[in-house]
């Protein structure tokens, strides 16, 4: 290339890349989590589902009401959404520094498992509001039109399975309420293995047997990978899973996402901070007040229960 050439390309090349990317002396590096996430897409072969969360702090506060109410009663058809991509959820200026430059609130990015744009459209905070608007809206860009990446996953898995759960998934329907109790037991120690295969089941339009039995497993499965990113004390059972299902072990939380944290009391007391731009409620106030003046000698563990995700800043 000669020297003329080269420089009528530099010229171009902030009209192509932006010029604050090209002569940027330290382009700011992604959050560790973005880049986890991109990590697990590439091994996993899922696709990404990117959300720019919107900036004002009673959307935010909406938006993690609505995605808590699809993580934690969503139901197994919801649930196999969570469980077959990755959903990364980013701020607008982390968004537009590493994913677009003119990426906007409420924007959705559907990406491929190398982290390349396969789509770009936008939602609305009733996509997470409302359940068959969710299933409606994310199955297509997750498991492709008519189900055609989920079906060959199911194939490929079926392939590899073993003769026992074969016929284990073929008992899912069976009219025989014990033949259903059996299967579903044995394939409840081995759903990772058959994922794709219960959550096609899963997926299915038409109520049967076997669609509920699958939504059940699948369901279940999901609530115990949940309960685990809730509950971080629980290593010996997460090793114990690995080490049987050889399960890798990622975060089932979307990504950059966080569970809010606990206003504590005394006694061993404690209520939920609210969301952000929320206040708390009184009747909080008053519980961590009245219990901030007691004295209590006896150990209280208890798992807190949360209502609303936040959304990560970097």
């Amino acid at each position: 290339m000669d020297r003329r050439k080269f420089l009528r390309q530099m010229v171009a090349a902030p009209a192509i890349f932006g010029a604050d990317a090209v002569f940027a002396q330290n382009p700011p590096a992604k959050p560790m989590w973005l880049s986890d996430a991109y990590a697990w897409m590439r091994k996993e072969e899922f696709r990404g589902i990117v959300i720019v969360v919107p900036d004002p702090a009673p959307d935010r506060a909406a938006l993690g009401k609505a995605l808590w109410q699809r993580l934690n009663h969503g139901g197994g058809a919801a649930h196999a959404l969570f469980l077959q991509s990755f959903f990364i959820f980013i701020r607008e200026p982390q968004a537009q520094q590493h994913l677009g430059r003119d990426l906007k609130a409420w924007d959705r990015v559907v990406l491929n498992p190398d982290g390349g744009a396969l789509l770009r459209d936008r939602i609305t905070l009733k996509t997470f509001q409302d359940q068959e608007k969710f299933e409606s809206s994310m199955a297509p860009v997750i498991f492709g039109e008519d189900l055609r990446i989920l079906i060959d996953r199911d194939e490929k898995a079926w392939s590899l399975a073993p003769a026992d759960v074969r016929v284990a998934l073929g008992q899912l329907g069976d009219e025989d309420i014990l033949n259903r109790k059996r299967a579903m037991d044995l394939l409840q120690s081995r759903v990772y293995s058959v994922q794709p295969c219960l959550i096609r089941r899963a997926m299915e339009t038409t109520k049967t047997e076997g669609r509920e039995a699958a939504r059940e497993i699948v369901e279940a499965y999901y609530r115990m990978r949940l309960g685990w990113s809730l509950d971080p004390m629980r290593v010996a059972g997460r090793r114990e899973l690995r080490e049987r299902t050889r399960e890798p072990e990622f975060q089932q939380l979307p990504y950059g996402v966080a569970l809010p944290g606990l206003v504590s009391g005394g006694c061993g007391i404690s209520v939920e901070q609210p969301p952000e731009g929320e206040a708390m409620p009184q009747t909080d106030r008053d519980t961590v007040r009245r219990s901030s003046v007691m004295v209590c000698g006896m150990a209280n563990v208890s798992t807190p229960s949360y209502s609303f995700v936040k959304f990560l800043v970097t």
